[in-house]
């Protein structure tokens, strides 16, 4: 997932500077065929006080199939649900590709199933991975999730459409949804990419953030430190970001790219040799090898007296043969 940070300084919900703890995540889509997430900046940095627009909303992010742009701070109370969920949710918005209009509310007419199933497929994966980020941020789950069109019949959004007039058409629904969300935050690989480990150079102390990009700062990394990770973001001036743990601290950490100096990416790193472990293993085998010597002396032992009972057998049966044949 690539997130870009453009916050919406002149948006008159931004200046109005209300503060929230998220409780949830509502998922909408956008109705504007084929605007995609970076053109929302211009269309909504503006202030309705100041007549400069015609409407009173702002989202915290858009979603497409190629980025996501941020344009609140996750704990900036949005408008987006024209209900009570502005107070608890995060919202952000999936873009709609183009080819087709709306008629009579919700109608998608002209809509195109084959022609936009790869640009729907991309743009669910980013929203999956987007909730999936801000689950974690905020200690939530799945079960926080809603769309638009749930909230209404919750009580607590406009009434609305999203997303479930689209999302049927290629065979998805806020409860597959869900699951796809699940199934990433219980998944033992995170982020999903290649783990990569980066020492921070020389000349930098590495700030450990609780958000990216840019959040607050939770410590210091010395520099020489090792860090680990395969959750990674690409912030709106290139800078890369990846999440790591630090003292048992779960964080982020800018770590590119290289011509930042930052970090140097590094091979993972060797593991030292377990000694104890190759002690017990060499210990198991010497006392197993003392036993079978043990069970291999009794055996000797044992096979000793027997020849010497069948020696003495055999001289006894010498004797009477010789003692038989004197006497026929």
């Amino acid at each position: 997932m690539k997130l870009f940070t453009k916050y919406m300084t002149r948006n008159d919900c931004y200046t109005a500077n209300r503060k929230i703890t998220p409780k949830g995540i509502m998922v909408h889509s956008t109705a504007a065929p084929g605007v995609m997430a970076a053109a929302w900046f211009d269309r909504w940095n503006k202030s309705y006080k100041a007549g400069e627009i015609g409407k009173q909303a702002c989202v915290h992010a858009f979603v497409d199939d190629k980025e996501v742009w941020q344009y609140l701070p996750w704990n900036h109370r949005g408008w987006h649900a024209g209900g009570k969920a502005n107070d608890t949710h995060i919202g952000f918005e999936i873009c709609e590709p183009g080819g087709f209009k709306y008629s009579g509310g919700s109608n998608m007419v002209g809509y195109d199933v084959e022609k936009n199933q790869e640009y729907f497929e991309k743009a669910y994966a980013n929203a999956v991975e987007l909730c999936v980020y801000l689950c974690r941020m905020f200690n939530l789950t799945e079960k926080d999730i809603i769309c638009h069109s749930e909230g209404y019949k919750l009580g607590v959004a406009s009434n609305h459409g999203d997303v479930m007039h689209w999302f049927p058409k290629h065979k998805k629904s806020m409860d597959t949804f869900r699951e796809d969300v699940k199934k990433a935050l219980n998944s033992t690989n995170g982020g999903g990419d290649e783990m990569k480990y980066y020492k921070i150079l020389g000349n930098e102390v590495m700030n450990l953030r609780a958000t990216a990009p840019n959040g607050k700062i939770i410590m210091p990394i010395p520099t020489g430190t090792i860090i680990s990770g395969n959750e990674f973001l690409t912030a709106s001036n290139g800078t890369i970001w990846m999440k790591t743990q630090y003292n048992g601290i779960d964080g982020w950490v800018a770590v590119g790219p290289p011509s930042k100096g930052y970090c140097e990416e590094v091979p993972a790193p060797k593991p030292e040799p377990d000694y104890k472990a190759q002690y017990e293993l060499q210990k198991a085998r010497a006392d197993m090898l003392e036993l079978e010597n043990k069970n291999l002396k009794a055996e000797n032992e044992r096979l000793g007296k027997e020849i010497v009972i069948v020696q003495s057998e055999y001289d006894k049966i010498i004797k009477d043969i010789k003692n038989f044949a004197n006497k026929y």
